[in-house]
């Protein structure tokens, strides 16, 4: 698995499972991909590999067979959301999809709590201690 932060994977599936939620998308080509679902429920095993329920008749569909998979990790209130890439396995007829994690792009959100002043003195003791 290849992060774009320095953060580890334990450090990763905490974040997942704090924001308990994902839109799911398959990855049709380089350009496009189809949402699938919005899922609440997506555990992450030992192996660090993802795993969530197919529900609905759309879901089973498109979810049969491997198949690449982005799945975006957000909740309002939230300082930050991941992206996840990776490989979707899903056998015909069984409702358990397991996604192996290929690439995490974790991003940490601007705090929003703060004025334009705190931002702007933040902004200026951040370049102080880069000096």
């Amino acid at each position: 698995m290849n992060t774009n932060t320095y953060r580890d994977i334990n450090f990763i599936k905490g974040r997942i499972m704090d924001v308990g939620q994902a839109m799911i998308y398959n990855c049709v080509d380089e350009n496009r991909r189809q949402p699938l679902a919005i899922k609440r429920k997506i555990d992450v095993d030992e192996n660090d590999e993802l795993h969530f329920s197919l529900q609905t008749e759309f879901e089973k569909k498109h979810c049969d067979g491997i198949f690449p998979v982005e799945l975006f990790f957000y909740r309002k209130g939230k300082p930050f959301f991941l992206t996840v890439k990776g490989v979707a396995k899903n056998s015909k007829g069984e409702s358990d999809v397991t996604i192996r994690m290929n690439e995490v792009d974790y991003r940490e959100l601007p705090d929003s709590t703060l004025s334009g002043w705190q931002k702007f003195k933040k902004g200026v003791l951040d370049i102080q201690a880069a000096f």
